[in-house]
C-alpha cells in the first residue's frame, strides 16, 4: 500500500514538473527531478545507474544557468520587451496548451493544434500584450518576438529535463 502511494506521489510530481514547463518561474525541472528521485528510492525499482541521476543533475544545472543568464541575452539582443509580452505569451501558451489537450481525431489535426498551440497563439499573445503597452503595432512586433522566443527556449529546455527524468523512471537509466 506504502509503495503505491509513494508511486502516485512521485508520477504527481511529473505531472506538475510538466506542467511548470509552461509556467513561467514555476520550479518545474527540479519538481519532476524530485518525483523521479521519490520513485527511484521510495520503490523497490532496480537500480537506476549513478551516471543516469548525473545527467539528469547536469540538465538541471544546464537549465537552470540558461535560464538565468543565456536566454535573457538572447532576448536583449532582440530587443527589450515589456511585462505585457511575457503575461501575453504566458496566457497564450496556457490557452495554446488547453486546446492541444482538447483531442484531436487526426495526425494532421493534431499537428496543427501543435502548431497553433506552441506558435501562433502564444505568439498573437505575446504580440498583444506589448501593443498593450506599446500603443503601437509596428513596435510592437521585435518585443513581442522576444518575450515569445524567450518563453519557447525556457519551455524547450525544461521539458527536455522533465522528459529525461521520465526515460530514468521507465528504463532504469539504461
Amino acid at each position: 500500500m506504502m509503495s503505491l502511494f509513494i508511486i502516485i506521489f512521485s508520477w504527481l510530481l511529473i505531472a506538475i514538473g510538466f506542467l511548470g514547463c509552461f509556467i513561467h518561474k514555476f520550479p518545474g525541472p527540479v519538481t519532476a527531478f524530485i518525483g523521479m528521485l521519490v520513485f527511484i528510492f521510495g520503490t523497490q525499482v532496480p537500480v537506476v545507474p549513478w551516471v543516469g541521476i548525473a545527467i539528469c543533475v547536469l540538465l538541471l544545472i544546464i537549465t537552470a544557468l540558461a535560464n538565468k543568464k543565456f536566454i535573457p541575452w538572447v532576448a536583449k539582443q532582440i530587443s527589450e520587451f515589456s511585462n505585457g509580452g511575457k503575461w501575453g505569451a504566458l496566457i497564450g501558451s496556457l490557452i495554446g496548451l488547453m486546446l492541444i489537450a482538447s483531442g484531436y481525431s487526426n495526425t494532421a489535426q493534431a499537428l496543427l493544434y501543435i502548431i497553433l498551440g506552441f506558435g501562433v497563439i502564444p505568439f498573437c499573445s505575446a504580440l498583444l500584450g506589448e501593443f498593450a503597452v506599446r500603443k503601437n503595432i509596428v513596435q510592437s512586433l521585435k518585443p513581442a518576438t522576444a518575450a515569445y522566443l524567450t518563453y519557447l527556449l525556457s519551455m524547450t529546455l525544461k521539458l527536455a529535463v522533465c522528459c529525461y527524468s521520465v526515460y530514468i523512471i521507465l528504463t532504469n537509466g539504461n
